[in-house]
């Protein structure tokens, strides 16, 4: 499925769930209407809608021209740009033309290979997730978490790893382990239902090896990725995330 289809997937179990587990019933209608005193429910189903919708893509890293990773790939071409720059000035090469048109050439011939800027910049998450943990003793298990989850789905192919009972655990862990830190543990739940909702909609999408890495695919074919159906199904969880918060 695409992934804006994941993400109004994510929002709309977010929408659904946020205001059960805040135990306030008007969150919907303070989000669109929000009276003197709402401030707070406001901010929370704003919070816990972003999260929704971050755990319903968040899979899909493992795939180059999914949603989330045409995002993170920024990070690898500022790492790459900074990286040639750093080499040019090491080099006292910054004033030379000809080193200018050459670095020019080989920073846009990296960039446009979007997955190697998906590797480089999972990568450097796992590195900067790892740095935190080294810095601040009480990150390090989030940390370690985090940068495994990272490293996998660098490593694995699109719908293996982070698609699995493996990966939702340990996506799972990372989350509520974050969520607990930051003293937000609902935002965490709201986030690992985006993620797992998502996966349910992978499985009626041709299956996912929730087993992996036993690699036979378990589910039914209801909706092929980029049809009808996806689309219709995107524009439908749209809807009836407005209509829950119009009410």
């Amino acid at each position: 499925m695409l992934g804006r289809t994941h993400m109004m997937i994510g929002v709309l179990g977010a929408a659904i769930a946020v205001p059960i587990w805040l135990h306030d019933p008007s969150a919907h209608a303070m989000l669109m209407h929000p009276g003197p005193n709402g401030i707070t429910s406001v901010k929370s189903m704003t919070a816990g809608i972003v999260a929704g919708a971050l755990g319903g893509i968040l899979p899909d890293l493992d795939q180059r021209d999914a949603l989330m990773s045409r995002r993170v790939e920024r990070i690898g071409q500022l790492m790459t740009l900074l990286a040639i720059v750093g080499l040019l000035v090491a080099l006292h090469l910054w004033m030379s033309p000809v080193a200018l048109i050459v670095s020019l050439v080989a920073f846009l011939a990296l960039v446009g290979h979007t997955e190697w800027m998906r590797k480089v910049s999972l990568i450097f998450l796992a590195t900067g997730a790892l740095g935190l943990g080294v810095t601040h003793k009480s990150w390090s298990e989030i940390s370690i978490f985090i940068a495994i989850w990272l490293v996998l789905a660098t490593l694995s192919s699109h719908r293996t790893f982070t698609h699995s009972l493996v990966g939702t655990a340990i996506a799972g862990v990372a989350m509520i382990q974050l969520g607990n830190q930051v003293h937000l543990r609902w935002l965490a739940d709201t986030a690992i239902l985006g993620y797992v909702l998502h996966l349910f909609a992978d499985a009626v999408a041709g299956g996912i090896p929730i087993l992996w890495p036993y690699k036979r695919r378990q589910g039914i074919y209801l909706v092929r990725t980029g049809g009808i159906r996806d689309r219709l199904l995107g524009h439908i969880c749209i809807l009836a995330v407005l209509s829950l918060l119009l009410i």
